[in-house]
């Protein structure tokens, strides 16, 4: 696939623009009249307009309205203004892109208004999911569910809508290189976008059309698309797409190898996504002008623009663009001459190319299509045969029986004709279920002794990694009173647990979060404890220099791991060592903060704002901070995994300043009922999402 394939998607919620002064002014009445309303009706759709407004000005205000607006919503438990809410919070984190949590929003918002029995809305929303899951290359679903918006808005004949998922769906057949495909739903669109007069529509055909020149090789005759296009959005102030635009006339001028004006569009395409924060569309961008510096040898700088996209991709779940970013940064280096990093670069692409949509479901969308147009003409017959039997009754009386005995002996030839074609092609279908059938069962029998073999890997991991965590005889020899929870997001986990003896007679605990979880996380973690271990037998018993000397040992088993920095990985962690006998706290911490509580007051001591790792302060030394214990007080140490769990009601994290709060309030429960307690506040919290990362909290009382 060509990676520099992008078109101009429309969305519906990005329709409307105006300029940048107009806007500010519209905001400050709408500010104004917020603050001065008290019916709470009135609120929430200000609190939306507002938020409206402000997506394409500043989108973390413009989030901040649309939380005011949903909390408000709820409040007053209005299912139409919660839907638009859910839906309106959906579109600025798409435009951010979220598109995880946007997905979430969105299909509360699509069950709100199936509810309501509000077709053309959800149809609206629907167009907004397609989006968001052909961001993220899941092409199957953005166009399954672009044909249910689509069957919608042909039902109340709105054609500008149906122009916008026409679009859409050629968009989709575009991407996968189904060029044919795409023309055909490009021509239907073009035509509707016409009818309709709509500029945005008009300049998003143009766009299309020219996408398809590009592709043959027209390039001359594309740019007269693309240009007029440009021209179409200035006039109309339609500033939002006017970055996709620029991409395009770019992407022809590099072809034609006008290197100097290509960068001069890329770049005005890149500043205008940036203004109006869209991540994705900035990403592509990034990658274009990677490209295109690959061609002029600058490859530092191509590298450069490679990794800002690399990182945005592979946050969004493009995997197909992801797997053509590597492909052009093993390129670069490989003309470099960095034959390591280029190496590097290839075995991501290599871990990425079977994300990549298959022959297979390239196919399954070709039958998707088939079936909407069979459904589409069905519809049609069942139209035309109603306005023929309307027709019917004006026919005179004397006529009627002649007709109805040839129409008889039509329908009975027709029907044996029918029966006798259904018969053989039904014994073909069940000779082709039959050997399906046998084939799915095979690979079923593979697939499951696969899945028996890594899972028995894993759990066999897992007792290994079990084995080297901090042992519950060792914990209670030295704890009278405390508890762990310890929650895995996968079988093995990069975070855990440690604790010995030092010769000094104090007894240390760490709590850490290695890079990474699962198996990686896992491997990561042994090495961690193995480093902490060697660091403690070298007799070293303050806290501080044990960090210092365990991220030495860390950063010098990792130089040689091939990456391009050399040893980046390492832990977050705290490191507590007790001196029981003059009750004293001796502490060092890496990123991870460690919380005491005493008389209903919560004491935070400060982390080095570094981690155990290769980093710009792997020079600095961890600060020894000192606190005198008392009898009764708790102290806990933590990693980041339940303050970063999305979930709730809106579907955000946890947090910090949450977590101390529901700390400082089961702070004088029993440690056993505070650990269960923390489990199910963080069960209840996450609902049917997915565990985002290893979760350890430790409390110990003095």
């Amino acid at each position: 696939m060509n990676p520099y394939r992008f078109k101009l998607i429309f969305v519906i919620f990005f329709f409307a623009a105006n300029s940048c002064c107009s806007q500010t002014h519209v905001i400050d009445s709408l500010i104004s009249l917020v603050n001065s309303t008290q019916i709470d009706s009135q609120k929430v759709k200000l609190y939306g307009d507002i938020a409206w407004e402000l997506m394409s000005v500043d989108i973390s205000k413009s989030e901040v309205y649309a939380e005011k607006q949903l909390a408000l919503a709820q409040e007053i438990n209005n299912d139409a203004f919660i839907a638009q809410a859910e839906s309106d919070i959906g579109n600025i984190l798409n435009r951010k892109g979220d598109f995880d949590i946007a997905l979430v929003h969105y299909y509360k918002a699509v069950e709100l208004r199936q509810k309501l029995n509000q077709p053309i809305k959800v149809a609206g929303i629907y167009n907004n999911i397609a989006t968001a899951l052909m961001r993220q290359n899941k092409f199957k679903e953005a166009i399954d569910i672009n044909f249910k918006s689509l069957k919608i808005f042909e039902e109340f004949n709105d054609k500008n809508k149906q122009a916008v998922i026409l679009g859409n769906i050629g968009n989709i057949y575009y991407e996968l290189e189904q060029n044919t495909q795409a023309a055909i739903y490009f021509r239907r669109g073009l035509s509707l976008s016409k009818e309709s007069g709509d500029p945005s529509l008009i300049a998003n055909s143009l766009v299309n059309i020219g996408g398809l020149k590009y592709e043959a090789n027209e390039f001359d005759s594309a740019l007269v698309n693309f240009y007029e296009a440009e021209k179409i959005l200035t006039k109309n102030n339609l500033i939002y797409s006017l970055g996709a635009t620029y991409n395009n006339i770019g992407k022809v001028l590099a072809a034609k190898e006008d290197y100097i004006k290509a960068i001069e569009y890329y770049k005005k395409g890149l500043e205008n996504r940036i203004q109006f924060e869209d991540e994705y569309g900035i990403a592509l961008s990034n990658l274009n002008l990677g490209g295109l510096y690959i061609k002029q040898k600058d490859y530092g700088r191509a590298i450069n623009y490679l990794q800002k996209s690399e990182y945005i991709f592979k946050k969004s779940h493009a995997f197909i663009n992801l797997k053509e970013c590597y492909v052009q940064m093993a390129t670069a280096a490989e003309l470099n001459g960095d034959l390591n990093s280029a190496i590097q670069y290839y075995k991501l692409w290599s871990q990425y190319k079977d994300s990549v949509y298959t022959k297979e479901s390239s196919d399954q969308l070709l039958e998707m299509n088939a079936k909407y147009e069979t459904e589409k003409k069905e519809q049609e017959n069942k139209l035309l045969n109603t306005q023929n039997k309307l027709s019917e009754k004006t026919i005179k009386q004397q006529r009627a029986v002649s007709y109805f005995i040839g129409t008889a002996l039509l329908l009975l030839s027709s029907l044996a004709f029918f029966i006798y074609r259904g018969f053989k092609q039904q014994k073909k279908a069940n000779l082709i279920i039959s050997r399906q059938k046998r084939d799915v069962e095979l690979k079923n029998n593979i697939i499951e002794e696969k899945h028996k073999e890594i899972t028995d890997s894993i759990n066999y991991a897992e007792r290994i990694q079990r084995a080297l965590l901090a042992s519950k005889k060792l914990l209670d020899n030295n704890l009278t009173n405390y508890f762990i929870l310890f929650k895995p997001k996968d079988v093995v986990s990069g975070d855990f647990y440690w604790a010995t003896k030092l010769s000094n007679n104090h007894f240390v605990m760490v709590t850490a979060d290695s890079t990474g979880h699962g198996v990686p996380g896992a491997i990561m973690s042994i090495l961690n404890i193995a480093c902490l271990k060697e660091a403690v037998m070298q007799g070293i018993t303050s806290a501080d220099l044990l960090l210092n000397e365990t991220r030495r040992l860390v950063v010098e088993n990792l130089m040689n791991d091939g990456s391009a920095e050399g040893g980046k990985d390492g832990m977050d962690a705290s490191l507590l060592s007790f001196d029981f006998e003059n009750n004293v706290l001796y502490c060092a911490s890496a990123n991870n903060p460690v919380w005491i509580i005493r008389d209903n007051e919560l004491t935070e001591i400060k982390a080095d704002r570094m981690p155990i790792g290769k980093n710009d302060k792997d020079k600095t030394s961890f600060t020894l901070q000192t606190k005198n214990l008392q009898k009764g007080d708790l102290v806990y140490t933590l990693t980041d995994g339940f303050s970063d769990q999305f979930g709730g009601a809106s579907g955000k994290k946890f947090k910090y300043k949450p977590l101390q709060e529901l700390l400082l309030s089961i702070s004088n429960e029993p440690m056993e009922i505070q650990k269960q307690k923390l489990n199910t506040i963080f069960e209840d919290w996450k609902g049917n999402l997915e565990q985002v990362d290893d979760v350890c909290i430790i409390g110990v009382k003095i």
